[in-house]
């Protein structure tokens, strides 16, 4: 089963920012490590590459310690590896992309597919997921618990890199213990 976000159904952040900026900064290396260790990553090192047409590709190796709902409790363990790349292409004047998550040990996939663009003065960053989990009779229920999951935390690091961009990235308190988990 995959449940998959419509584009219309996307998560967008609208940056005072210009597009120059929050895109040197979403791909520069610092903040790749830092964005993950903001929300619930214990650990995490980042490989950037940038090929000749301009495309910029991420590759983020990172542990993440997650306190699952007791329907799920058994299936994962507290301490997750997983292995994330993002890759970044120039379109028109903005940029568009795709991330892919795989968690090492587990039969479940996260993807993304973004845009970046600029709006005003500042831009607009576009996100729509999709989640794989293959888990019999409990595959849809993670797949949504796992997309609710990935769209609060991307929030929050696109929150951050607002306040960060902003010079002010005090203001957005770490508390991992901000993800409230279902019963």
């Amino acid at each position: 089963m995959t449940t998959k976000e419509k584009p219309s159904e996307a998560l967008v952040y609208n940056f005072p920012h210009s597009i120059k900026d929050v895109f040197k900064e979403l791909t520069a290396e610092h903040y790749i490590s830092e964005r993950a260790e903001w929300v619930t990553t214990d650990e995490a090192t980042a490989t950037i590459t940038t090929a000749p047409s301009g495309a910029v590709k991420l590759v983020l190796d990172r542990a993440v310690r997650r306190n699952y709902p007791k329907p799920f409790k058994g299936l994962f363990p507290d301490k997750q590896h997983m292995d994330h790349t993002e890759v970044w292409e120039p379109d028109g004047d903005g940029w568009k992309g795709r991330y892919d998550v795989d968690v090492k040990g587990a039969p479940v996939k996260v993807a993304a597919e973004y845009t970046l663009k600029k709006k005003g003065a500042g831009c607009e960053l576009r996100i729509w997921h999709e989640v794989t989990a293959k888990i019999p009779l409990l595959g849809g229920r993670i797949e949504k618990y796992i997309l609710g999951q990935s769209r609060s935390q991307f929030g929050d690091q696109l929150k951050y890199l607002d306040l960060k961009l902003a010079g002010t990235p005090d203001l957005l308190p770490r508390d991992q213990a901000k993800y409230p988990l279902p019963d």
